[in-house]
């Protein structure tokens, strides 16, 4: 049986969080009582993840491998590679390509905290794509998912009053290992970047991209009212913060 394989993406200059990012890479700020990458991490292994790629600015990989080491203590085996320059979350996952061999690929966000999630079986082995979703909160920005009654995903975009879907789509996805040629296919958006979403879309496009509705308590902690809605979740459900 093959060891399921996920990668964190922690790429990203991290100006959302200035002035805390000035001097460091926002993925290794403490949220709580750990570094906020510690939470993208243990999410995989709560999917049975047991190796995991983590990529970041071929800057901060010093820094990354000071802190989190071979990954035993968080129990799985990490590995790391670098980004050259910004260039967005589908380039940073281009970079994971020869770690995957082969396999699916599960892709979660560096700043994305997330509250304990669950997949079913099937999902890392079928020629789907998965989109983690839940009901959508009152934050700027978001993608929402319009999902059939079967699961499908049909389409994703941004929310306006004239959306069909309250779904929000959260950090964490699933995609075949064909992804990767996905990525090479697409085209930069008007940041200049290779984004995720174009990735989705594309799967959505073909029909293979399924839902993973989770009620599991998320939070974007690369904002800083993400950022401490986080770091109160997790002092809360340690039980030193009351309330």
């Amino acid at each position: 049986m093959q060891h399921r394989k996920g990668v964190v993406l922690a790429g990203g200059t991290g100006t959302r969080l200035h002035p805390y990012t000035y001097a460091i890479n926002k993925h290794l700020l403490p949220v709580f009582d750990r570094p906020m990458v510690a939470y993208p991490i243990q999410t995989l292994r709560d999917l049975g993840v047991s190796r995991i790629c983590v990529v970041t600015g071929d800057e901060h990989l010093p820094d990354f491998r000071a802190v989190l080491g071979s990954g035993g203590r968080f129990g799985v085996s990490l590995t790391f590679r670098g980004q050259k320059a910004p260039q967005g979350v589908a380039h940073a996952l281009l970079q994971s390509e020869g770690f995957f061999q082969g396999q699916k690929v599960v892709a979660v966000l560096g700043d994305d905290v997330f509250d304990k999630v669950q997949l079913a079986s099937e999902a890392f082995v079928d020629d789907n794509a998965y989109a983690f979703v839940t009901k959508a909160t009152d934050e700027a920005n978001l993608a929402v998912a319009e999902i059939e009654p079967s699961g499908q995903i049909i389409r994703i975009e941004q929310k306006s009053p004239r959306s069909r879907s309250n779904m929000m789509v959260v950090g964490l996805y699933v995609y075949p290992p064909d992804v990767f040629d996905v990525i090479r296919g697409i085209r930069p958006s008007s940041r200049g970047e290779l984004e995720i979403s174009t990735v989705s879309d594309w799967y959505v496009q073909h029909g293979r991209m399924k839902s993973v509705i989770t009620d599991a308590f998320v939070a974007d902690a690369g904002t800083e009212d993400g950022f401490k809605r986080a770091t109160l979740f997790s002092a809360r459900k340690s039980g030193l913060l009351k309330g």
